[in-house]
């Protein structure tokens, strides 16, 4: 595939000077589980420092890597100091700890492949919705523009089965209505306040 070919936001993403390329491919894996496989580019560069080529490696994540403690795993560790740095809230305190806590359980593959401003903007918003009664999306695009991740957060007194539906058919509608998107992955999960997660692809 030539660079050329590939959407702007690709491109950029592409020649960038960052080491790593993190992501989903929009293929599924045929053996161990049925799941979109991991994609890990490591770019090659000229002695100016110019982008010149990628080894790239495909498969799937162990389950140690979702399971385990984002302390247990380098690079999301170092990635969540950074964020908690970046957040100027003091160590320790409430909303320090909250953030934390966001962080350790956000859903791992968000975690890898999300950049850190992005992770900052969500572990912020979710912060400062604490007792307070709201519903809040937040939507990364996969700057290869293969998909759409969304994360909806609602209150758990606000929280049930219908309100979970009808974000679904929510995202669903506007999302194929903006840019024609298949639903690849759909899913919810629950812990503390239950807030509704969900993601969407292209």
């Amino acid at each position: 595939m030539f660079l050329s070919s590939l959407p702007e936001s690709a491109q950029l993403e592409a020649k960038n000077t960052e080491l790593l390329i993190l992501t989903k491919s929009n293929a599924k894996s045929r053996i161990h589980r049925s799941a979109y496989i991991d994609y890990i580019g490591i770019k090659k560069f000229d002695k100016s420092g110019k982008v010149i080529g990628e080894h790239r490696f495909i498969g799937l994540y162990t389950s140690a890597a979702y399971h385990q403690t984002v302390i247990h795993i380098p690079l999301i560790r170092n990635r969540v100091k950074r964020i908690l740095e970046a957040s100027g809230f003091t160590p320790g305190s409430h909303s320090w700890k909250a953030l934390n806590n966001e962080l350790e359980t956000y859903p791992r593959d968000e975690l890898i492949q999300a950049k850190e401003e992005e992770m900052l903007e969500v572990g912020i918003g979710v912060v400062r919705m604490q007792n307070r009664d709201m519903l809040r999306l937040f939507v990364r695009k996969d700057p290869f523009g293969r998909f759409f991740s969304c994360m909806v957060y609602v209150d758990k007194e606000r929280y049930d089965t219908d309100l979970r539906q009808k974000n679904t058919k929510g995202i669903k509608r506007i999302f194929r209505f903006l840019s024609r998107c298949r639903i690849y992955n759909l899913f919810y999960r629950e812990f503390i306040s239950k807030n509704a997660l969900y993601r969407a692809g292209q």
